[in-house]
């Protein structure tokens, strides 16, 4: 049967094996969803894996549309009298889902699961702050989700992730898994939008009865699969690494540009360590260009190769002649304040990382202070995004 959106759904398969053969391994699993998924490939879906399962899966799913790649953390919520005992579920943005039968039946107070699911909720703020490096969920807002997990038997995880739909407002949901049971799908297309499986089991007992390698995967392998997943799409997307050399004052000094199919703006990033560069890299992932380049230590002429370098950058392919952002440390706050003011019409907005509101002082340009902690560069991203925009509205409105 097929969709009204295209897809294949899973749930009428006619050419679904049933019981009759065994699935490798979740990646091999991933890769036939993959295939059902392709029409999908054009709305620039975000894939959400369920960790840990879930996320190989969904990163061959990832790979094969060139899809963005995520997660989408669900924690057991645990009885205080049995810790084993799993009495719901809570997912990122979603209010938990609780088993009314398992909460009588070890006669728990209010106060007991309230306490309960508050350290379901800890534990799962850790987690998805390791999965993620500290970024919060991306903006799904009116975006194709495919949820996906390693498996379906009752539904009860995907159900608790749906929960969250409310919350993020995607416009369609899309489940996904390579192997479910065939009355839970079913129900689940009352709740998703569609409902795609590879494998359908009229008697499935558990998931890994349908695999031939099943382990547990630890947080070392979850995190592997979606830096690969990560990877792979963005060596099949318009990414461009350049290293440059951009002239200074005193000589050229060495740089890299980093530029995306989808470029937003571009952001000068003054340093050439690990964490520079994992900045500019991480922009990426918000379609935001970047030249990183290494002004030296030496105080004498920093803020002059810092303007140098915002007027090679402004005159670049990557700025195409259009206000460009500054991301610098706190330590540099009177560097960024100098070059602001010398090139008010040139830097359109400026991150000050590292410092708090109360410490930070404008420059010329709207100026963002960000504390060092989780999301720093995604909330970085946001507001260049925000207020590059801004300015080459303005600046076209002159142009007229």
């Amino acid at each position: 049967m097929t969709s009204s959106s295209g897809l294949t759904t899973g749930a009428r398969l006619s050419d679904a094996d049933i019981g009759l053969r065994r699935i490798h391994d979740r990646s091999a699993g991933g890769r036939a969803l993959a295939a059902k998924l392709a029409s999908l490939r054009d709305d620039a879906p975000m894939v959400l894996g369920i960790p840990g399962g879930g996320v190989p899966v969904a990163a061959e799913i990832a790979c094969a549309l060139g899809a963005d790649l995520d997660v989408l953390v669900v924690q057991p919520v645990r009885s205080p009298v049995a810790r084993d005992h799993v009495i719901g579920l809570l997912a990122e943005g979603a209010p938990p889902i609780l088993d009314a039968e398992a909460v009588a039946e070890e006669r728990l107070t209010e106060e007991d699961v309230a306490q309960s699911v508050l350290r379901a909720g800890q534990t799962l703020r850790v987690r998805s702050h390791r999965y993620r490096d500290g970024r919060p969920l991306p903006d799904l807002t009116g975006r194709t989700v495919i949820l996906v997990d390693d498996g379906i038997l009752s539904g009860r995880t995907m159900r608790a992730a749906l929960a969250a739909r409310a919350h993020f407002q995607p416009r369609r949901i899309v489940v996904a898994a390579p192997v479910a049971a065939a009355m839970v799908a079913r129900l689940l297309r009352s709740e998703a939008d569609d409902v795609v499986v590879a494998k359908l089991c009229a008697d499935l007992r558990q998931v890994a009865d349908a695999y031939d390698d099943f382990h547990p995967l630890a947080d070392i392998e979850v995190l592997g699969e979606i830096a690969r997943g990560r990877a792979t799409v963005l060596a099949q997307a318009d990414i461009v690494v350049t290293d440059v050399d951009v002239p200074m004052p005193s000589g050229p000094r060495p740089g890299t540009v980093r530029l995306s199919r989808g470029n937003r703006g571009f952001i000068v990033v003054p340093g050439s360590g690990e964490r520079e560069r994992a900045a500019a890299t991480a922009l990426l992932d918000d379609d935001l260009g970047s030249l990183l380049v290494d002004i030296g230590d030496e105080p004498e002429g920093r803020a002059s190769r810092l303007v140098a370098a915002v007027d090679w950058a402004f005159g670049s392919s990557g700025a195409r002649g259009l206000p460009v952002g500054l991301l610098v440390p706190g330590s540099d706050l009177a560097l960024a304040r100098e070059a602001a003011a010398a090139r008010p019409g040139m830097i359109g907005a400026v991150v000050i990382c590292g410092v708090s509101h109360e410490l930070a002082t404008p420059t010329a340009a709207p100026t963002l202070p960000l504390p060092e902690g989780s999301g720093t560069i995604a909330r970085a991203a946001q507001f260049f995004a925000k207020h590059l925009a801004r300015s080459r509205l303005a600046l076209d409105g002159g142009r007229r």
